[in-house]
């Protein structure tokens, strides 16, 4: 029996056209994803630009919270002792407190307005997955990282009383009149700063960037007095940006926090400096007993003797 040609084109014409479809579904896929590249790149310009002109805000509000003299802001010195004799002109007012003052306190309200709006921004990009945790951090680096504190405290979560700042300056009075700084009522943005302060630490310790005490500290923050707070404030801010569910990936990254032994980036070997101030438990290897675990670590430790 001899075949139909005309069903024989037919199929081949099929193929072809199925063949066609499927070149140009990979081509719109390849621009889209050119085009998503483009765009994320031209995001990480734009925000990289935002950060260095906002810096100097963020300088300002370290200086607030621990002190003219603290060695981790980059403020001025002539900006430093002003804000020093104002602190001192400020709580020792009393009733002659002058409208000069009360400007000086709007400005600082706005210095740490706008750094929180632009660090709750950042967030929510992370969280809607404009960019990743590693760019993130790439821009933040350690400095703010290590600052998260600063950051709970503009997220009106803590208070300068929770936080052991440095020396702010002004005894208690001064505490006391800086937690009027941030924004009590923004909700959503509180989140996105607690998770994005936490979320930076966290990298921070993975990458290895600060102490072994610090990296068990955040440990225990995160399964203890954090724990709740943070988990709700990263699933509320996720369903917030139209995702049942948080990113994997900054999920992931809080629980490698929670247990250190699971981290990538480098072994404590590197700084034997303060392992024996951490809790052992919190780097002890899947196959370790407890003893193993602790036996590890005081040989770790001994290093900085030596």
């Amino acid at each position: 029996m001899r075949e139909d040609p005309y069903s024989l084109v037919a199929v081949i014409v099929q193929a072809a056209v199925g063949f066609c479809t499927l070149v140009v579904a990979l081509a719109a896929l390849y621009v889209a994803r050119g085009t998503r590249r483009t765009e994320q790149e031209s995001f990480l310009i734009a925000i990289r630009g935002e950060w260095e002109e906002l810096r100097p805000r963020w300088n300002r509000t370290l200086m607030y919270v621990n002190g003219a003299e603290s060695y981790y802001h980059e403020v001025p010195p002539h900006e430093r002792l002003d804000h020093a004799d104002r602190i001192n002109r400020f709580v020792g007012s009393g009733k002659d407190f002058n409208t000069e003052s009360w400007e000086w306190v709007r400005d600082q309200r706005a210095t740490v307005s706008s750094t929180a709006r632009f660090l709750a921004y950042a967030s929510d990009a992370l969280l809607s997955g404009r960019w990743t945790l590693r760019e993130a951090y790439a821009l933040f680096g350690p400095d703010v990282a290590r600052q998260y504190d600063t950051i709970l405290w503009m997220s009106h979560r803590l208070s300068a009383g929770d936080v052991n700042f440095a020396n702010p300056g002004g005894g208690e009075d001064w505490k006391r009149s800086i937690d009027q700084l941030p924004e009590f009522n923004f909700h959503d943005s509180q989140d996105s700063l607690v998770v994005i302060a936490f979320l930076l630490r966290a990298e921070q310790c993975r990458r290895g960037d600060t102490y072994a005490w610090f990296v068990s500290k955040l440990a225990t923050d995160l399964t203890n007095t954090w724990d709740i707070p943070v988990r709700n404030a990263l699933f509320r801010a996720s369903r917030a940006r139209g995702r049942l569910l948080p990113r994997p990936s900054l999920a992931l990254a809080l629980h490698r926090a929670r247990h250190p032994w699971k981290r990538s980036g480098y072994q404590f070997e590197r700084d034997a400096k303060g392992m024996r101030e951490v809790d052992p438990s919190h780097f002890r290897r899947w196959y370790e007993s407890k003893g193993a675990n602790l036996v590890r670590i005081n040989k770790i430790s001994r290093k900085a003797e030596f």
